[in-house]
This record gives structure tokens, sequence and C-alpha cells, in this order.
């Protein structure tokens, strides 16, 4: 095999075992890729190679394994992590469409209106809400308020079937209170859609939190 090189000189000559060379440069289109191989210093041009010539070491105790099929994930359990299945990753979606975490603000009296879910024809569901609310327009005035509700649905829009109409109410009385916003469930513009209102406090603005878990019957899960 022959190389060019350049000499410092700018001249171009060959190397042969009697030629001797200055420091110079190898011209990129005289490296012959196949008579390399992979003897320059272990490596490999990486279009040319398969997959199988790549050293992968796996760390102990590891989510990846390396068998002789190639690299994997293995599946995740009680004591080794890895990947989830389908089945686990649908059942896992349905356990967090269970529960809800809504934030808005009512201004100025205006009630805040917060959608919710989708109920499914011909099943029901309880619904157990928390709201905390502070004020904005008078700074310390807060309200803690926990609710059920029951709601049901035949093929239109749902039904709410009962109210508790509160399991527990800690909140700042006095000049200005915000005891006055409430909690209801409500239908929504689709059928089967439900929303929940909070009432809004007259002259006041306020943020408002809720915090649900929903029960369905039949349970998705």
């Amino acid at each position: 095999m022959a190389i060019t090189y350049v000499l410092t000189t700018g001249k171009r000559g060959a190397i042969d075992s009697s030629t001797q060379i200055e420091p110079g440069v190898v011209l990129a289109a005289d490296i012959d890729d196949a008579a390399l191989g992979n003897g320059l210093q272990g490596g490999y041009k990486a279009e040319d190679q398969t997959s199988a010539a790549i050293s992968v070491k796996a760390k102990s105790g590891g989510a990846v394994t390396v068998t002789s099929d190639g690299v994997d994930v293995q599946a995740a359990t009680t004591s080794v992590r890895g990947t989830m299945s389908a089945s686990d990753y649908t059942k896992l979606q349905n356990i967090a469409d269970l529960v809800f975490r809504k934030t808005g603000q009512s201004v100025s009296g205006a009630d805040l209106v917060i959608p919710i879910a989708t109920l499914a024809q011909n099943t029901m569901a309880m619904i157990e809400v928390q709201l905390c609310s502070s004020s904005v327009t008078n700074a310390g005035n807060y309200l803690v308020r926990k609710q059920l509700f029951g709601i049901s649905r035949t093929t239109g829009a749902i039904a709410q079937i009962g109210t508790k109409v509160s399991l527990a109410s800690l909140h700042t009385a006095g000049v200005n209170s915000i005891d006055s916003a409430d909690m209801t469930v409500e239908a929504g513009a689709t059928a089967g859609d439900w929303q929940m209102r909070v009432t809004g406090v007259g002259g006041t603005t306020v943020d408002h939190v809720l915090t649900g878990i929903v029960v369905y019957l039949p349970s998705p899960v």
C-alpha cells in the first residue's frame, strides 16, 4: 500500500522502506479503510460495522442487560428497576385519573369554574374534594373546606345524586371573611363532562386550590 505524504516543503512523495520522511501530514484520501480494518488502536469505522463490533459493559444491578442477542432493558419488578409493561402503564394512568389537583382564582365575586373529567355511560362516582382558599384582597383570610359529592350518568349529562355539604370547615373569620366560598359539582358543556364550581366572594379576589379523589363504579382500574 502506497501512501502519499505531504512534506513540510510542500512537495509530495511516496513512502517506502528506503524513504526518509520529514514531519508531515497523511492525506485522508490516501488511507485505505479496508486495509486498516479494526487494527487502528482497536477502532472501527462505524458505518461499516455491525452492533456486534461494539463492546458494552453493563453495570451490575442496573436495568440494562447484555446478552448474546444484544442490549436490552429488563422488566421492572418489586426489587429490580427496569421497563414498565403496557398493561402496567395503563393501570398507572388509570390510577392517575382517579385524582386531580386544580388551581384558579375567583375575581371580584365571580365564580371559578374548573373542568375536571368525563364520566362514562352507565357509571357513577363518589368525589371527595378539598378546597384551600386564600384571599388576595385581604391577606391572612383563609378557608379550608372538604366535601363529598355523588354523580351518575346514563347516556346524556351527569346527574348529581347526593351531597354532604361539609366534612370539615376551617377558616379565619372576622372582617372580610371568605367563608362564603363554596363548592358544587355540575355538568359540563359536553355529555358526560363534569366540573367544579367555586362560588366567588363579593368584592374580593381569592386564590383557590382544589384537590380531589374520584371513586368510580364500575372501576376502570
